[in-house]
């Protein structure tokens, strides 16, 4: 994208602390075109509860606030994700490979659609039933499907092509999250017996950080 002789854009992303920031990748880990500049900033309740939550879109976070005096405000987390891909080129151009990436993002949800109720039981051993569930049949099952992916495309480093997309970004993020050791019950080796997931998300990492750095 050409960089001369255009005005710079702020866009913001606002955020809840403790909600599972699954835009993360837009604000922090790509790398931005010269005329863009990408700000976070967050409030410490739930949107419900926050002062000002009936200024959002839906009423939730996060949302994205493009422009400066007047910016206008966009919500919905994949909604951000796509218009922050297309400006940093994490998102394809071509039909289907932007087809293949919407693919896996919605996967991505998926996954943290079925997270969710046992992140939100408060009792300690139904949570850990249901996490067993997720561990014992949901978890193998999704790594069977990824990896199937992986193995489909030419460049097993990568989802969809042979460069970093938004799809590798937000699938590192919530593939992360299950070893990360918060989640009660989900063993941080449970996904060590998937060498093709492993591989993926060494690389994966590798490219961003190395993006982040340059």
């Amino acid at each position: 994208m050409p960089t001369g002789g255009h005005r710079q854009t702020r866009i913001s992303v606002k955020l809840w602390n403790s909600h599972p920031i699954r835009v993360h990748p837009c604000p922090s880990v790509v790398p931005l075109s010269a005329h863009i500049q990408f700000f976070r900033s967050a409030t410490r309740l739930p949107a419900r509860f926050a002062p000002g939550a009936r200024e959002l879109p839906f009423g939730s976070l996060p949302v994205l606030d493009v422009g400066g005096a007047a910016p206008t405000r966009i919500a919905q987390s994949n909604a951000i994700l796509r218009y922050a891909g297309k400006l940093t080129g994490l998102y394809p151009n071509d039909p289907m490979d932007a087809l293949r990436v919407d693919e896996l993002i919605e996967f991505a949800e998926d996954i943290n659609h079925a997270l969710s109720p046992s992140m939100r039981e408060p009792d300690m051993e139904k949570k850990l039933a249901m996490r067993k569930v997720l561990v014992d049949e949901s978890i193998p099952l999704w790594c069977k499907y990824l990896e199937t992916k992986l193995a489909a495309n030419t460049d097993p480093t990568h989802f969809v092509g042979s460069s970093l997309t938004v799809a590798d970004l937000k699938l590192l993020h919530g593939l992360d999250q299950l070893v990360s050791g918060n989640l009660d019950g989900v063993p941080k080796t449970v996904l060590d017996p998937y060498e093709k997931l492993q591989a993926w998300r060494a690389a994966v990492r590798k490219e961003r950080d190395a993006k982040v750095a340059g």
